[in-house]
């Protein structure tokens, strides 16, 4: 498996830019999403289904707004279409401009699966200069779904080493 590998050598490296994007690993996620909400409203963007996810880690819902990625039709207000990257995009921009959210991306090789890694990269170029420009922090989980040949372009798109 190569991501224990990956994810040694990330904690050796600096993984953090002037801009506060940070790489975490899916065992990180828990806890930088407690200990990020404790001080800032969250924007969660993933595959966990909102209930599951208040329920696993009882975080007030006030805290923590999730974005469901999610093709199937729900009445959900938290689900989005996981290849409408341009709504998603502009739910990032509104709600790090309105709140001063920080930004959890999860599920990055769902997006890749969807829209391809080159979209998936603009998406995450987009998000990173919003973030940037706003003051506030991005955090992407990469899980070992993703190979070297994704996490590369990844991290060079996110200005990490």
């Amino acid at each position: 498996m190569m991501f224990p590998k990956l994810a040694k050598s990330w904690r050796a490296k600096k993984n953090v830019d002037e801009k506060g994007t940070r790489i975490i690993s899916p065992m990180e996620l828990g806890d930088v999403i407690l200990s990020v909400s404790k001080l800032f409203p969250v924007l969660f963007v993933g595959r966990i289904p909102p209930k599951a996810l208040f329920s696993y880690l009882r975080v007030p819902a006030g805290k923590v707004k999730p974005l469901w990625l999610t093709t199937v039709e729900t009445q959900s207000p938290y689900a989005i279409n996981p290849r409408h990257l341009y709504k998603l995009g502009a739910i990032i921009e509104r709600e790090v401009k309105a709140n001063g959210s920080q930004v959890i991306v999860d599920g990055i090789e769902y997006l890749i699966i969807e829209n391809g890694l080159e979209p998936t990269l603009k998406f995450l170029g987009q998000v990173k200069d919003v973030t940037a420009l706003h003051g506030s922090s991005l955090y992407v989980v990469a899980s070992d779904a993703l190979s070297e040949k994704e996490v590369v372009p990844i991290r060079r798109v996110l200005g990490l080493p």
